[in-house]
C-alpha cells in the first residue's frame, strides 16, 4: 500500500511542477469526462464494469502464493 500512494504521491508532484504536462493531463480528463457526459447513462454502467473487473482482478493477483 505504501508503494502505490508513493507512486501516486510522485506523480501529483511532477504534475504541481510541469504546467505543460499539467494542462495536458487536465485536458485529457476534460475529454474523457465529457465523453462520458455525452454518452450516459450506458457510460457510466461501463465504467464500472470496467473498474470493478479491475479491482478484481487486483484482489485476485494479490491472492496468488509467490
Amino acid at each position: 500500500m505504501f508503494r502505490i500512494l508513493g507512486t501516486f504521491g510522485l506523480g501529483i508532484l511532477f504534475l504541481l511542477i510541469s504546467p505543460g504536462l499539467r494542462g495536458t493531463v487536465m485536458g485529457g480528463i476534460d475529454g474523457f469526462l465529457a465523453f462520458l457526459d455525452k454518452n450516459s447513462p450506458l457510460s457510466y454502467v461501463g465504467l464500472g464494469v470496467v473498474i470493478l473487473a479491475g479491482m478484481m482482478f487486483g484482489v485476485y493477483r494479490a491472492a496468488q502464493p509467490r
